[in-house]
């Protein structure tokens, strides 16, 4: 059992680009139009006469078109599955003026998304003669009806029933074609989603979603070079969030992962925007600061250390953070560098609000080397 398809324009996406050539050609095997319209009775192709399609599957069609209460509650149409195609889900369409048309729907995925339509026939008999297949609509005057008849193919019903075989087989392709697209398409946006989350795992910790140690370290060495290059001021500042190990060990790994994520925060969120933070080991983050000499440095991580300060009294974890921090602006290569600003997280400094000295504290900083 199929259902309709909520989406026939991204449905409609998965079928061929040349669907005016399909049509064509199978016009031209069946003898007798062919029309492929969405769910909704909007043409897919151009047919020459589209004026012969029955309303109950054309209703977007902007044409003047008898029967048009085909569909319609109380109308006297009927509808009969395909007796030689019990494998394709295809119906036989008698309208109220007595005429005869195939709907083959266009499945993916168990939704209907079109339908690949034949133009209304009048049923012969063997020897030409026209056989009514239902009450015809008395509306229409014999003359409207005769002229209306005079358009429509004719063929037996063997013949019917052998075009409605071809019909579904072709419209049934048409679905697994469109399925197999899907699958296709489906199967590129996991590539792409996991290439995604691959790349970002490349260069970023995945507890913080700060930068990890190889993002970081590719940062710092492109910001010593400019630094280098054209005589810039620069720090950068080490921190270190005494006793993790202990608190994943008494507490769970999930309050030391939200103390991590809890600093990482403030770092990003206090710091300025062209300052460049990363977590460089389980319990260190590090954070690079352009065009920054070391007294604003100090001033900035004194900020962070006053919100950590905040949280701690706030209670909202279950332990204290004890945060100690390193500054350096000596310029050397990006380890040295990294490994001087860590060495000053276990020095006996404080500095306040202005940068001075103030004793006690955990944020240290190394002097500028001469350059």
């Amino acid at each position: 059992m199929t259902r309709r398809g909520n989406n026939p324009a991204l449905s409609e996406g998965l079928l061929p680009k040349n669907l005016q050539e399909f049509q064509d050609a199978c016009v031209g095997s069946f003898a007798i139009p062919i029309l492929l319209v969405t769910t909704s009775g909007r043409p897919l192709t151009v047919c020459e006469n589209i004026a012969l399609f029955c309303r109950r599957f054309t209703r977007q069609i902007p044409i003047s078109r008898p029967c048009l209460d085909c569909g319609r509650q109380g109308s006297t149409e009927r509808t009969s599955p395909l007796i030689d195609s019990p494998r394709f889900d295809s119906v036989l369409h008698e309208c109220p003026l007595g005429f005869c048309d195939i709907a083959a729907p266009i499945v993916v995925g168990g939704e209907t998304v079109g339908y690949m339509l034949s133009a209304q026939v009048i049923i012969e008999d063997d020897e030409g003669t026209e056989v009514r297949l239902g009450c015809t609509d008395e509306s229409w005057g014999a003359d409207e009806q005769d002229t209306l008849r005079r358009c429509m193919p004719r063929m037996t019903r063997e013949k019917l029933e052998q075009v409605s075989s071809g019909i579904s087989a072709i419209s049934s392709l048409l679905g697994a074609y469109a399925g197999a697209r899907s699958r296709n398409i489906h199967l590129a946006e996991q590539f792409r989603s996991q290439s995604q989350r691959l790349q970002q795992s490349l260069v970023y910790d995945a507890v913080t979603g700060v930068a990890n140690r190889r993002r970081f370290m590719e940062a710092l060495e492109s910001e010593l070079r400019r630094v280098r290059r054209y005589r810039r001021s620069m720090s950068l500042a080490a921190f270190n969030i005494k006793g993790l190990s202990k608190v994943n060990e008494e507490f769970g790994r999930d309050i030391g992962d939200a103390i991590l994520s809890t600093v990482a925060l403030s770092l990003t969120s206090i710091l300025k925007e062209t300052d460049f933070v990363g977590r460089v080991a389980s319990s260190d983050f590090a954070v690079l600061m352009p065009e920054t000499a070391q007294g604003r440095a100090m001033v900035e991580v004194s900020r962070v250390q006053s919100a950590i300060d905040e949280i701690n009294a706030s209670g909202d974890l279950p332990v204290e953070i004890c945060l100690s921090v390193g500054v350096t602006d000596t310029v050397a290569n990006a380890e040295r560098m990294m490994d001087e600003a860590r060495t000053r997280c276990d020095r006996d400094q404080e500095f306040d609000a202005c940068g001075r000295d103030v004793s006690g504290s955990k944020i240290h900083a190394a002097g500028r080397d001469a350059r």
